[in-house]
């Protein structure tokens, strides 16, 4: 019997093998990390196409845009808390929002969002000591709050794992029970 994420693996091989693409991550080039400009750029094409596609009902979708990003900002911090090193994926599920418009000034989108295939983001959050200024520190070049805005409007999935280390007065399940 496959186990859960075998069956995921597999039904998410053949999902992508009917849409046409390699169902491996490792076939995909390698995306750079987006900047501050690049990720305003999506969230403005993304918005800007949407006023001609709803009008301005528009405002609605950045309003629950910018409220779900608090939400995933705010599980984020709860999850990196008190982990010494908590490494983030972000997988965002681009769409072509490039369409006509004689206003649109606001430029080309970036080479990664031209190509078919998703935008994939890692980063690491990291613990300061103690009367270093931050409680945390945070390896991602750009903008957090915009990146959680673009996860947001275009939808996609992040993985959050953090690392907890045991200091010596606790247990640790790599430990062994005294007298074993």
């Amino acid at each position: 019997m496959a186990r859960t994420g075998e069956n995921y693996t597999t039904a998410h091989a053949a999902l992508q093998r009917q849409l046409g693409r390699s169902a491996r991550a490792q076939d995909a080039p390698a995306t750079p990390a987006p900047t501050n400009d690049e990720l305003y750029l999506l969230i403005n094409q993304f918005l800007h196409l949407q006023g001609h596609l709803r009008g301005p009902a528009w405002t609605e979708v950045d309003k629950a845009a910018y409220a779900t990003s608090r939400v995933l900002l705010d599980g984020l911090t709860s999850l990196y808390t008190g982990a010494m090193l908590t490494t983030v994926r972000v997988r965002v599920e681009l769409t072509d929002t490039a369409h006509p418009c004689a206003s649109d000034r606001s430029g080309e989108l970036p080479a990664y969002a031209r190509r078919p295939g998703p935008l994939e983001v890692e980063f690491q959050i990291h613990q300061h000591t103690e009367g270093s200024g931050a409680a945390y520190g945070c390896e991602f070049g750009a903008d957090l709050d915009r990146l959680m805005i673009v996860l947001a409007l275009y939808g996609g999935a992040m993985r959050v794992h953090p690392l907890h280390l045991t200091g010596p007065d606790e247990p640790s399940r790599f430990q062994r029970a005294p007298g074993r």
